[in-house]
């Protein structure tokens, strides 16, 4: 099977996970968390790490089909614990550690078909991070460790789909996408420093701005930053009215409440707003 060399072409660390006829290349975009900064919506950093895996990965399989090599965009296999297999580890949270960036990395996966991609520099798997200090247990708002990691009990579970969230899981919304706690009590991420917003998305995620931009439905910019795949304006309007909401943000929720709406998520989203609002006085 002839061999191809693509060192130079992916910026970032990468794996070879081989299978027959071919192999998937799976490669890691690390990132560091965001400071919570007051008046500015808190979107994790991760989200922008994986609009950046998926441009790198159209970016190189375009440059390898004009060699005449065959790529898939989405392999059809557990990548997750095939990273795991290679150069990681897996925490109680079920997401990937690696060795100098914990869990702050994302994913980036494509196959290759009919050539063997030329392995990077082998590296020392590192040791299993988890040591069972519970701390993940001990910080989660919604028991979603209790008995094994219970997806439905995640606070990233309902992100998108508020209207089908328990009100307790609601209640713990403090960003409008995901949740961190548990990789921020994380020892294996103990290396990892939170930075700043860049200047460009802290004005864009001003509360202000962007619930006129929800309001107005152009997420042409959310797209720039964040990616196309979480584009989904009812879905981010609600969980917004969610965290304003935990927040007793009330006139910056009287702005959007002001609107009338036919999407069943924002009409949840802005009942569960009513009763904390009612709760609080």
């Amino acid at each position: 099977m002839k061999q191809i060399d693509i060192n130079g072409l992916i910026p970032y660390e990468y794996d070879i996970y081989k299978r027959e006829g071919g192999c998937s290349v799976l490669f890691y975009v690390p990132y560091k968390p965001f400071l919570a900064i007051e008046n500015t919506v808190y979107i994790d950093a991760c989200y922008i790490a994986s609009n950046a895996a998926y441009k790198t990965t159209e970016r190189v399989c375009g440059e390898l089909r004009k060699d005449g090599v065959e790529c898939f965009l989405k392999p059809a296999f557990d990548y997750k614990s095939a990273v795991c297999s290679l150069s990681g580890a897996q925490g109680k949270n079920t997401l990937c550690y690696r060795k100098g960036s914990g869990c702050f990395f994302s994913i980036g996966a494509f196959n290759v078909s009919g050539f063997e991609v030329k392995a990077p520099v082998s590296k020392e798997k590192p040791v299993m991070p988890c040591s069972g200090c519970d701390k993940c247990v001990k910080v989660c708002r919604t028991g979603a460790f209790e008995g094994g990691f219970i997806p439905e009990r995640c606070v990233r579970h309902y992100s998108f789909s508020v209207d089908e969230a328990p009100y307790g899981i609601l209640k713990s919304f403090t960003q409008i996408i995901g949740c961190s706690l548990c990789r921020e009590v994380c020892p294996a991420n103990k290396e990892i420093t939170a930075e700043e917003m860049p200047p460009e998305l802290k004005e864009y995620l001003n509360a202000d701005n962007f619930i006129n931009v929800l309001l107005n439905g152009d997420l042409r910019g959310f797209a720039e930053f964040f990616g196309g795949n979480y584009c989904n304006r009812n879905a981010l309007l609600s969980s917004l009215i969610v965290v304003l909401a935990n927040q007793n943000q009330k006139e910056r929720l009287q702005k959007i409440f002001k609107r009338e709406y036919k999407s069943q998520k924002i009409n949840a989203a802005i009942r569960y707003a009513e009763k904390v609002m009612e709760n609080n006085g």
